[in-house]
């Protein structure tokens, strides 16, 4: 049996910096697939199991390894199941024995890497009833003191439970099911002190749940696997709540009939998920559930009415049964129930069409909009984000030929509520102003200024928000702070033609603010990054109303009468910080450029300073790209003006381009950008074509 050449060289000038080298170790490594494919197999799973070689090639050989055993192109997938049928049982055997103990090694990139070739193997393999041990071999592994053996097992057996899941025939026998799920619920165990083990058991399970049936039908079983998924969803890790909710989730898709004894619980883990918790992620799953359960209810009335049997629990019809009890501001005992009655509303909002949503939210509308004065906050909070929700997928998104939810009727009367309301505590004033932006946005399509005569009171109450947020607890107001000036935005990208002088008019209120921002006492390194902050959303207000203002020729010229003040407050902004660039600020100069076309250059002088940091700027991505762009900008406002600078903005990016250290993201938009430049500095570009070829 060949032992294979040795890789290590090989895969480590396939990742260097040299087209060259690279394409050279590209070429090798195709030799040795093509001369000896068993001994090439040997050769890769060598160097991933070798704990003293660099952790890069472990990765790579483990990646390539992978990719000779899958593809997605089914031909050339099944190319690769008959040259692997071909290969001689002692090699397949090698390429075994040293594979599984990579699970345990000590670098986590071979251990994950292992983790995806022992699935592939054994999706391959399972099936034509070959290597039956790889799963009796996996659950061993679980009675070890090592952790790191335990979470990349676990992911073994997710990873080959979803290689299953992907085939018509079952392929394995209900006592590796049962096996598999008894290790995966032990690893899910809160007293498991690991969270990766806990992560890495939470997303088995997900993929070992589409062969749970004959489980869920054991009560005892299933009451415990919904106790391991339900203690995963109360976590302190946001990854591993976010796996656990989405185990709910396919639990609601394949297990809808097994739901009611569990539906309080979850819907207390969903609710607390969504209302109290600060991660996205881990709401968006919570939400997900309830679009599930609604998705299958609506399936099962579609099926009774057909004549067919299905079950449908009323899950969602029960929890909105309460809700006209939000106008019964008499009792106010009742607050879970009418809180729960919102909740669900909202929980349904996402994914179902207009059709289907038109009589509930029309109906249910009336309802909320008072529940904003309800007794008590938690209600008014709920509330406040289910209007929001209503207006984000239902408001603008009718069918054609529908009544619009929102009408010249019910218009007066929703701004009014929600404006009132931007009064409330902090964290019922930030779902009002996520409610305010939805509305907004809902008309941004519109042919009629049906939303103009608000525009004035509305953006005049989220700039107050802003103020409000100034004197409030950092945390609280910063997030009171970026709701209210995202609503901002939307408000001001959603306004009719009609009133875009009062848009023109946000600019001096504007750059007052930014003029206040400067003259903050900055004394420590949170006062700095809270200055930082607020600038960034005044900047990025700043830019919006400048593109909005640039659709007319009538405002844009209003706009260049600005244009000095602007520059000169952005140029203040980049002067707070010497060793960064605002990005934001970045992007408000960006969209100054296409007002002021070539009379730009006369800032250029004081703005190339802070546009050569920002291209040097490859730590910070974000910002460094943004630059790139600007710069493409200035290349179309000055137009052949740009030549007096054009050298030095050429040698800096060309050091960019061969700095092997600058993130692979930066270097195209680069390459763009010396289109821009060449367009706009014409004959003289040729001076660089040395260098750009």
């Amino acid at each position: 049996m060949s032992a294979g050449p040795d890789l290590t060289p090989v895969l480590q000038h396939a990742q260097s910096a040299d087209a060259d080298l690279r394409k050279q170790a590209e070429l090798q490594l195709q030799a040795y697939q093509q001369q000896d494919y068993a001994g090439y197999l040997v050769a890769l799973v060598s160097e991933l199991a070798n704990d003293n070689k660099p952790p890069e090639t472990r990765q790579i050989a483990g990646l390539l390894l992978k990719n000779l055993m899958d593809a997605t192109d089914a031909v050339l997938k099944e190319g690769m199941l008959t040259r692997w049928a071909n290969v001689d049982g002692a090699v397949k055997a090698k390429v075994k024995h040293l594979l599984l103990p990579v699970l345990g090694a000590q670098a986590a990139p071979a251990r994950h890497t292992a983790a995806i070739v022992v699935a592939k193997i054994a999706a391959i393999e399972l099936p034509l009833r070959n290597w039956p041990e790889v799963v009796s071999a996996l659950l061993t592994n679980m009675g070890q003191p090592n952790n790191s053996l335990k979470q990349a097992t676990l992911q073994a057996l997710g990873y080959i439970c979803e290689e299953m899941g992907k085939l018509e025939e079952d392929i394995l026998d209900q006592q590796q099911i049962n096996n598999v799920l008894t290790a995966v619920a032990q690893g899910m165990r809160p007293d498991e002190a690991d969270s990766s083990v806990r992560l890495a058991a939470t997303v088995a399970l997900y993929n070992a749940l589409e062969f749970a049936h004959s489980n869920f039908d054991n009560a005892d079983e299933r009451n415990y696997i919904m106790q391991c998924i339900c203690e995963g969803a109360i976590s302190p890790e946001t990854r591993l709540q976010e796996a656990a909710f989405e185990c709910l989730v396919k639990v609601a898709g394949s297990y809808y009939e097994k739901l009611p004894m569990y539906i309080q619980d979850i819907f207390k883990l969903s609710h607390r998920a969504i209302t109290q918790g600060d991660e996205e992620d881990v709401a968006k799953q919570a939400i997900e559930f309830w679009c599930t359960v609604a998705e299958e209810e609506i399936e099962a009335q579609e099926a009774v009415e057909d004549g067919e049997e299905a079950v449908n629990h009323s899950f969602i019809r029960q929890a909105l049964q309460p809700l006209p009890n939000i106008e019964k501001k008499d009792n106010p005992e009742n607050w879970r129930n009418r809180e729960a009655a919102t909740f669900a509303f909202s929980s349904i909002l996402e994914g179902p069409s207009y059709a289907s949503l038109a009589g509930v939210v029309n109906a249910g509308l009336g309802f909320l909009l008072n529940a904003t004065k309800d007794p008590d906050p938690m209600v008014r909070q709920t509330t406040a984000w289910t209007i929001g929700r209503i207006f984000q997928f239902v408001h603008g998104e009718e069918d054609v030929g529908m009544p619009p939810l929102i009408n010249p009727q019910n218009l007066p009367g929703v701004v009014k509520t929600l404006l009132e309301s931007t009064r409330d505590e902090p964290h019922i004033a930030e779902q009002i102003c996520f409610a305010l932006s939805q509305l907004a946005a809902g008309f941004k399509d519109s042919d009629t200024p049906l939303f103009s005569p608000y525009f004035a009171d509305i953006v005049q109450a989220l700039l107050q928000q802003g103020e409000r947020a100034l004197q409030m607890d950092v945390q609280e107001g910063a997030r009171l702070q970026l709701q209210a000036f995202e609503a901002i935005n939307e408000v001001v990208r959603s306004a009719s033609p009609d009133t875009l002088p009062l848009v023109g008019q946000l600019i001096q209120a504007l750059l007052d603010k930014l003029a206040s921002t400067l003259r903050m006492q900055v004394t420590s390194s949170e006062a700095k990054e809270h200055q930082k902050d607020l600038q960034g959303l005044l900047c990025g207000v700043l830019q919006v109303v400048i593109q909005k203002l640039s659709e007319s020729d009538s405002a844009k010229t209003g706009l260049l009468e600005k244009a000095d003040s602007i520059m000169q407050a952005l140029l203040g902004v980049f002067q707070c910080d010497t060793t960064s660039v605002h990005e934001e600020a970045m992007l408000a100069v960006g969209a100054l450029t296409y007002v002021c076309g070539q009379s730009f250059t006369k800032y250029m002088q004081s703005f190339y300073p802070v546009l050569e940091l920002g291209l040097k700027n490859h730590r910070e991505v974000d910002v460094c790209i943004a630059t790139v762009g600007v710069l493409g900008d200035i290349c179309r406002a000055m137009d052949t003006q740009v030549a007096e600078f054009s050298d030095n903005i050429m040698q800096v990016l060309l050091q960019t381009l061969s700095d092997p250290t600058v993130d692979r993201s930066i270097k195209p938009q680069i390459l763009s950008s010396f289109g821009d430049i060449a367009l706009a500095v014409g004959d003289k570009f040729e001076t660089y074509l040395a260098t750009v070829s």
